[in-house]
């Protein structure tokens, strides 16, 4: 290659293999719409998360319908971003259905409780309810219609509680009905955090103790411990704080402030259908952890309850989460997760609290399997003192030091004792500013769906303007599981949702995934797009073509004379793909197009626009960078970030008159993109921009180096750069925080660095090397370009390439041009 190629191919840096280097697609996998199959394989699970997008909120419920097999447990975690923020999770657990039930009721200045009730029935449920608090109480009724959902704050209509009240609230149904509460809190940043409130059974509990497995007081923390009584008679018993014990002693009583009395036990007496709390005062720098027990008075059930513990650093309430009663039982599962360095921005990392009831000390044993159900190898082992209790997260289990700094899977948690044992998930995470969040993920005691209902439902969902949710599948039992999720609105209808894997493990893969060369010959491949079954790639001769993901015969699904396939973009029918100008000389011939997966006719979705390169979709829209085009000076400064609904219609220029963009990432409500600039180093134009999905100013990341193509995780922002110094090239890996400031180069085994993607807790990267583009590669690290490793080489004009759970797809030279499969 000689110096005088290079500004062309710099400025088009992967377009077509004629004038740039190769571009792909970046696409994980992907799926949606308003029903999703799952398949749970033996001791895996299976984990989505819809993508946020938009300004408003989607709201609904999902129905898990299984098929001629038993019913999975699972969770839903619902996240709130503000400001590109994570503000507070909250994991509310898949529900039977029921016909009434009572909640703890507090509405009081920065408190709000709220309820979400959903009826999957095929007729009207007519409900009514009823509010008991010190200050008296109301009731009231209305029509749930067939299959709708509501989810409204118990001061709003249809309920219009007083708007001080501190009490229960209980409702019933004509039909059977689905419910959960959540608590909302309002911070002194003035930032609104949930957590989730059982339901309690209108039965009423047995004479047993009751255990609150987790509770921490002082250094930040606080504790409410609430009580609700599901009953018609007065309730009346103790409260009583333990601490963990230790290796050689017992649990002993933890004496804390409530109310302005030191102590370790509380009496309490609940009146019918009421409720009451102790709240801790947090005093003391150090944090007192342990577990709660509620001993009720001879000849009186036990009541249902919640504690909720909240953490205060710097004078401002960061988090809280509520932990329900839990009976104890000999074997659990949980759903569990580790993700980044933990105490780093961004870091995911799952704990668990373990209460022991017994008189005696008890053994316990984890296991981890990943998603797909496969053992990990790992055991761990813990002895938890008589009444005692333990609180670790899972690396700090022994025998699991060396689990990944990426996983998700399954944890088991088992006990020989008869008495059992009291188990709460803690899931945590650190936020963009590095705020410490936590929230609870129930888990599940082992074999309880032998006798599963026929359907279970998350009562609610809510998606778009900062909220995600997240849903979770995994099994009590040890047999494999299959179904469906079916996403409704309020209004009954279906309810689409863009939806994606979290993990690798949250789709089956045949195993052992091996390398392959799926295709041969096809010819200058370019941008490459996977889904469950099928390798999607355009070439620079205007095809558009699949092959199957398992090997097979090469199909042309379109072709577009004179011009180059671009980009590629999938969802659960339709492939969306951009066509550019093969030397970019040409201006406002290209387009954006559809295509549905079954065959048919191309459809324009856009037209008349100057070199789509990178092409990404969400639920509702088609995005794409258009680089701009050539003339005998170089690349204009006429490039832009555009999108288009899927079904047609006008054009959105989210930004314009920029100098080649090439690669985006869709985050949330944002468009990142990279700038390369026109010109020799350093380029006046170039760096790494941010732009709503609604248009508006474009602000700048950074403006230290040239951007190239682009991916993100929730803290960073990661690129590939090159420019053209005075007799070579120079590119690179980088790393910026998505708040700006100083990008970091990260380690890469190639000169020249195109595509990236961060998948999976990892970022893989395609590119060649400035002496020779035959000599390419696809390469894989940790998010700090640690722990690097060489997927394949040597890869002629590498750069291209797709992910999904088993393998990355990418394109080369070799062999006339080929579609190469690469095991992760």
């Amino acid at each position: 290659m000689s110096k005088c190629d290079w500004p062309v191919r710099i400025a088009l840096m992967g377009l077509a293999l004629l004038a740039i280097l190769p571009l792909a697609m970046q696409m994980q996998s992907q799926s949606g719409g308003s029903t999703v199959a799952y398949n749970i394989p033996d001791r895996g699970g299976t984990s989505l998360l819809s993508d946020g997008v938009g300004t408003s909120t989607r709201v609904g419920y999902t129905v898990i319908q299984p098929n001629a097999s038993l019913m999975p447990a699972g969770v839903a975690i619902f996240g709130f971003r503000q400001n590109n923020v994570l503000i507070t999770e909250a994991g509310v657990p898949a529900s039977p259905l029921i016909q009434s039930g009572r909640i703890y009721a507090e509405v009081n200045g920065s408190v709000n409780t709220g309820i979400a009730i959903a009826n999957p029935n095929n007729q009207a449920a007519a409900i009514s309810f009823y509010f008991t608090s010190a200050a008296g109480g109301g009731t009231g009724a209305f029509t749930l219609p067939a299959n709708g959902q509501i989810a409204k704050f118990l001061n709003e209509a249809p309920f219009n509680a007083p708007s001080s009240l501190t009490g229960t609230f209980t409702f019933s149904s004509s039909v059977p009905i689905a419910a959960i509460a959540l608590r909302g809190f309002t911070n002194e940043r003035s930032e609104f955090l949930i957590t989730t409130l059982p339901i309690a059974s209108l039965t009423g509990g047995t004479g047993q103790n009751v255990i609150f497995p987790h509770f921490a007081d002082g250094g930040g923390w606080t504790t409410q411990v609430i009580l609700v009584n599901p009953t018609d008679d007065t309730l009346s018993g103790l409260v009583q704080f333990f601490d963990q014990g230790t290796a050689t002693a017992a649990a002993q009583p933890a004496s804390v402030s409530i109310d302005g009395q030191m102590g370790s036990s509380f009496p309490y007496t609940i009146a019918p259908r009421s409720s009451r709390r102790f709240q801790t005062s947090g005093s003391g720098g150090t944090t007192q952890v342990g577990s709660v027990r509620v001993f009720p008075a001879s000849a009186t059930k036990a009541p249902s309850g919640v504690s909720i513990f909240s953490l205060r650093t710097g004078g401002i309430t960061v988090t809280q989460a509520g932990v329900p009663v839990t009976d104890p039982s000999p074997g659990f599962r949980l759903y569990a997760q580790v993700s980044g360095v933990n105490g780093r921005p961004g870091s995911i990392q799952t704990g668990v609290a373990i209460a022991n009831p017994a008189s005696t000390a008890v053994g316990v044993t984890f296991e981890l399997n990943t998603l797909d159900g496969t053992a990990t190898g790992l055991t761990g082992t813990a002895t938890i003192p008589a009444g005692g209790q333990t609180a670790t997260f899972l690396n700090q289990i022994k025998g699991f030091e060396s689990l990944p700094t990426s996983f998700e899977g399954v944890l088991r948690i088992t006990t020989a004792s008869f008495s059992g044992l009291a188990v709460t998930g803690l899931r945590s995470r650190y936020n963009e500013r590095g705020d410490f969040l936590i929230t609870t993920t129930p888990p599940v005691t082992e074999f309880a769906g032998t006798a599963s209902p026929s359907l279970m439902v998350f009562p609610h969902l809510v998606d778009g303007a900062g909220y995600t949710t997240q849903f979770i599948l995994y099994k009590p039992y040890d047999v494999p599981a299959a179904g469906t999720l079916r996403f409704l609105s309020q209004a009954g209808d279906a309810l689409s949702l863009s939806l994606h894997a979290t993990n690798s493990s949250s789709l089956s893969c045949a195993s052992p995934v091996t390398s392959a060369t799926l295709a041969t010959g096809v010819s200058d491949p370019l941008a490459v797009a996977v889904d469950s079954t099928y390798v999607y790639f355009g070439n620079t001769h205007g095809k558009l073509q699949r092959v199957p993901k398992a090997g097979g015969a090469v199909v042309t699904l379109a072709t577009v004379p004179g011009m180059a396939v671009s980009g590629i973009a999938v969802d659960d029918t339709t492939i969306y793909f951009g066509t550019a100008a093969r030397d970019l000389f040409g201006f406002g011939f290209s387009s954006i197009r559809s295509l549905s997966k079954d065959g048919g006719e191309q459809k324009v979705l856009a037209n008349g626009l100057n070199n789509p390169i990178q092409v990404a979709a969400d639920s509702l829209y088609v995005y794409w960078s258009a680089i701009g085009s050539m003339s005998g000076a170089g690349l204009n400064s006429n490039g832009s970030i555009q999108r288009v609904a899927k079904a047609g219609g006008n054009v959105e220029t989210l930004a314009s008159n920029l100098s080649a963009p090439l690669g985006l990432a869709l985050d949330g409500n944002d468009v990142y993109f990279g700038e390369l600039g026109i010109s020799i180093s350093p380029p006046p134009f170039s760096g790494i921009r941010k732009v709503s999905k609604t248009g508006g100013p474009v602000s700048s990341i950074t403006d230290a180096v040239p951007g190239g193509f682009v991916t993100t995780d929730e803290t960073s922002v990661y690129f590939s750069s090159v420019r053209l110094l005075t007799d070579t090239l120079a590119g690179g890996l980088f790393r910026v925080a998505k708040s700006g400031g100083r990008p970091v180069l990260l380690p890469a085994k190639m000169s020249l660095p195109v595509q990236v993607i961060f998948y999976d807790g990892k970022l893989y990267s395609g590119g060649i090397n400035a002496d020779t583009a035959d000599n390419g590669s696809i390469q894989a690290s940790d998010n700090a370009g640690g722990s690097l490793k060489v997927l394949k080489a040597p890869l002629s004009w590498a750069g291209l390439f797709a992910i999904d759970p088993c393998a990355v797809y990418g394109s080369s030279k070799n062999n006339g041009g080929s579609i190469e499969r690469i095991s992760r």
